[in-house]
């Protein structure tokens, strides 16, 4: 979540309207950096990933992209989009391996930008 961060700071600071729909783990992190965050999907972190996803942090990275498919179809679609169809985005920036947003976009019709945190 940390790299993040500083790119939503950066878009708000130069006029965009910023809002991020996480698990509601990372709210609080998000708001005390300052920006507006909504839960949705699952409640989940990184630090307890494999008692969430049973064998996360040693899966194979063939296998990834499909756990994060999975993981889109745990309720973040259905939670985010109503919350974006209501904020009426003019474009979704979501981390590159999220597929939620990605489908939130393309169901709202909005370009989307994945971003890479290497």
């Amino acid at each position: 979540m940390h790299p993040v961060i500083p790119l939503c700071r950066a878009l708000r600071d130069a006029g965009h309207d910023v809002l991020v729909a996480v698990a509601d783990s990372y709210t609080g992190l998000l708001e005390q950096a300052g920006l507006d965050a909504v839960a949705a999907g699952p409640d989940w972190d990184h630090v307890n990933a494999d008692a969430f996803i049973p064998g996360w942090l040693l899966q194979p990275s063939r296998t990834y992209m499909a756990t994060m498919a999975g993981i889109a179809g745990m309720g973040i679609v259905e939670d985010t989009l109503p919350i974006a169809e209501s904020w009426q985005p003019d474009v979704v920036l979501h981390v590159h391996h999220d597929l939620a947003g990605w489908i939130v976009a393309e169901r709202l019709g909005v370009p989307h930008v994945p971003f890479a945190m290497t």
